[in-house]
């Protein structure tokens, strides 16, 4: 099955998403509660702001992400060597968040705070108000959450002017072990 989404509104202002779901990946969106379900991604360039010959680009990645819809979640995205986060402030679907449309976007000093310990500065983030998303601007920004995920850690999120929000990631399952080969993280880590 072949869906594409407009990962714009998630990561940048300029990609488009096709995904590539394995049955397997079908099979995790069904199960209840949370855990992370992954897909294969084809990045192309669109819009009126890329050249002709930049158009027809088209880069291979991938995607984990959380499944629950009822509750905050996180997805990580690996493309050109380059790993992502982003987070959900609020419930929702994943798949139908990258459909949707958002040209505005603040940067806003995040804090992050694990299993209820010391809270650390995350420094700056894209904020989405209309999708209520945060995208980590850097890899250090990705990779803090990314090791938080490993280890199932509770992540409380804040921000000037927001209530706090708490995510409880799910356990890392095959899915998400097998996650960052395009980018050389987990166990596709170099030693």
């Amino acid at each position: 099955m072949t869906r594409t989404f407009p990962l714009k509104t998630l990561i940048t202002a300029s990609i488009a998403t096709t995904f590539l779901a394995s049955s397997l990946a079908s099979a995790a969106m069904t199960e209840q509660g949370n855990s992370w379900t992954a897909a294969d991604t084809s990045l192309a360039n669109t819009g009126e702001s890329f050249t002709a010959n930049r158009e027809d680009l088209s880069v291979a990645g991938e995607l984990v992400y959380t499944t629950n819809n009822t509750e905050p979640g996180m997805l990580f995205s690996c493309q050109n060597n380059k790993l992502r986060a982003a987070i959900s402030l609020t419930p929702q679907n994943w798949e139908e968040a990258m459909q949707k449309s958002s040209r505005r976007s603040k940067t806003r000093d995040v804090k992050m705070t694990l299993d209820g310990g010391e809270t650390v500065s995350l420094g700056k983030f894209v904020f989405k108000p209309t999708l209520q998303t945060l995208t980590a601007r850097n890899r250090k920004q990705a990779v803090r959450l990314y090791n938080a995920a490993i280890k199932g850690q509770d992540i409380t999120i804040s921000m000037a002017a927001k209530n706090s929000v708490t995510i409880s990631l799910p356990k890392p399952n095959q899915m998400f072990a097998d996650f960052g080969g395009q980018c050389g993280i987990g166990k596709y880590k170099k030693k």
